[in-house]
């Protein structure tokens, strides 16, 4: 029993190290030690101001959302930095886009600029004549036609007939459709840390 009592006193590996700190002793650790993250770290790796998807309603402590709200700059002088209008962008139902900066793609925006909903432009041509819409050039794709019934003659004639047709252009035939052209998404808030 005394053999083991005096191999215990020195059972502390002290060829073992944490972050280069021996076990000889009591060892205190430090948050760099494990890795945590502090708020100064946080400041380094997320700046204040850059916008973050966030899956609930309330943000955390020392973050708001994206919703517009005006923020004071004397409170808050390093999201003024980010934003000196001392205004938040509203993100919420917006996609952030990246500024073009002069390449070309989307000329003519100023950061932080609003754009709204557009869709590029669809162009479609129809060849008609008087069987066009029954045999000889059928429409197809987005195009449709009824048939009104409608009949028209020549009145100087009195002979020309001819039954009339409406012709219709509608995407949602061919494509899913909506108020406004999205991808495919999922809604989260956009929050900024503000200090």
């Amino acid at each position: 029993m005394l053999e083991t009592i005096n191999l215990a006193k020195n059972a502390t590996p002290s060829q073992r190290k944490i972050n280069g700190k021996a076990l000889a002793q009591d060892v205190q650790l430090t948050a760099t030690d494990v890795h945590a993250i502090t708020p100064e770290i946080l400041r380094v790796e997320i700046p204040v101001g850059v916008p973050l998807p966030w899956p609930t309603e309330i943000p955390p402590a020392g973050w708001r959302i994206c919703n517009g709200e005006t923020f004071n700059k004397k409170k808050y002088p390093l999201l003024a930095l980010a934003y000196p209008s001392a205004k938040l962008p509203d993100l919420r139902g917006e996609f952030i886009r990246g500024w073009d900066a002069g390449r070309r793609v989307d000329n003519g925006r100023q950061i932080l600029s609003a754009q709204g909903d557009a869709m590029q432009k669809i162009w479609a041509q129809w060849a008609m004549d008087d069987q066009a819409v029954s045999s000889n050039f059928p429409p197809k794709g987005t195009f449709y036609c009824d048939n009104k019934d409608s009949v028209s003659y020549d009145a100087t004639s009195r002979n020309d007939f001819w039954r009339g047709y409406q012709g219709h252009f509608d995407s949602s035939r061919i494509t899913r459709t909506a108020e406004e052209t999205r991808p495919r998404n999922i809604a989260f808030n956009y929050i900024v840390r503000a200090a």
